[in-house]
Formats: structure tokens, C-alpha cells, sequence
């Protein structure tokens, strides 16, 4: 596991490319900028932040879609989002 600083740049990082391919939906963004908004507020959901680092690298956005079975559903990355959220 990655230490806080090395966490929270990943988040920023991975925030400012999702910004720049434009194919992550907006509304989703929205609320993982959240997170780093207020990073304080999460130090005790490392566990959680590394699943959603790692569901928003394999995000596909036909993910669930028919015969387009892989990578990660929006579904699947707001359910990670709400659950660090709402802690």
C-alpha cells in the first residue's frame, strides 16, 4: 500500500487526466474531486481509495454492456464513491 502523500498525489493525478480524456462522466468526477477536496476527512479509507483508484483506471465506459464484459461499470465506481463518501 502506498503511503498517504504517494496516495493522495495518485488521486490528483488520476483526476487531472480523467479531466483531460473527457470520456469519464462529469457527474462522477464531480463527486471523486470531492475527496480531494477534503482529504482530511478520508485518511481512514485507504483501503477504499486504492479500490476506487483502481476501478476508475479499469473504468470502461460499455463495462456490463452485452458482450462487452470487461472493465468497471459507472455503477460500480459511484457504489465505492457513496461508501467513502458517506463515511
Amino acid at each position: 500500500m502506498s503511503s498517504r502523500l504517494e496516495q493522495l498525489e495518485l488521486l490528483r493525478s488520476t483526476a487531472r487526466e480523467l479531466r483531460q480524456a473527457d470520456e469519464f462522466p462529469t457527474w462522477l468526477l464531480s463527486e471523486f474531486e470531492a475527496i480531494l477536496e477534503h482529504p482530511d476527512r478520508y485518511t481512514r479509507e485507504a483501503a477504499l481509495l486504492e479500490r476506487l483508484l483502481a476501478e476508475i483506471r479499469d473504468y470502461d465506459p460499455y463495462a456490463g454492456m452485452g458482450c462487452f464484459g470487461g472493465g468497471t461499470s459507472t455503477a460500480t465506481i459511484q457504489a465505492t464513491l457513496r461508501e467513502i463518501l458517506q463515511k
